[in-house]
């Protein structure tokens, strides 16, 4: 972590021990080709430019270091959500912004007859419910916001009916919660 005043006090610090030996040296009747206007006027410059990078890699750690918190605390909200989840569901999937699965999920795989070896991982959630009709349903449902939620994120469910590897239709409810990743996804 950069601290920025004491990263410009010492640098201006250095800057102004730099012009005082040069006028000391002037003073002293030592011959100089530059002036002392022209080195104080260098000297305060390369300060300045300086003082710049300092700022812009004091801010680029400051985003970098809230990035990297906002991302261990969304992935701490997340996983306290999904084991409160995996209490009283039978299975618990995490979709991304297209309603893809973002992991294969075991419970699920072996509640949707899926297949030995077939991961979910991949494969849009929408493949697995029974009818058109239901995949209009979810997809109104998960981008729509509920009523009040501006930001649509408030935990909601549903109702649907999924089509196990048998073609078999079966009624599950449906729990969304949905969430903003730390890139606004």
């Amino acid at each position: 972590y950069l601290h920025l005043p004491s990263l410009a006090f010492a640098s201006l610090g250095v800057c102004a021990s730099y012009i005082v030996g040069f006028a000391l040296a002037a003073g002293c009747g030592v011959e100089m080709t530059h002036s002392v206007v022209d080195v104080a006027f260098e000297a305060l410059t390369v300060w300045v430019w300086q003082l710049a990078m300092f700022y812009w890699a004091d801010r680029a750690l400051h985003i970098s270091a809230r990035q990297e918190v906002e991302a261990a605390l969304g992935k701490c909200q997340g996983s306290a959500v999904s084991s409160l989840l995996e209490l009283f569901c039978d299975a618990v999937a995490d979709l991304d912004e297209h309603l893809v699965f973002k992991e294969h999920v075991v419970k699920l795989a072996g509640l949707l007859m899926h297949g030995v070896g077939k991961p979910l991982r991949g494969l849009p959630f929408i493949d697995f419910l029974a009818t058109g009709e239901e995949r209009q349903r979810f997809r109104e449902f998960a981008e729509g916001d509920p009523a009040g939620d501006q930001e649509g994120r408030c935990p909601r469910m549903m109702k649907l009916r999924l089509r196990d590897g048998m073609g078999n239709f079966f009624d599950t409810v449906l729990y969304h919660m949905p969430y903003i990743s730390v890139h606004g996804r």
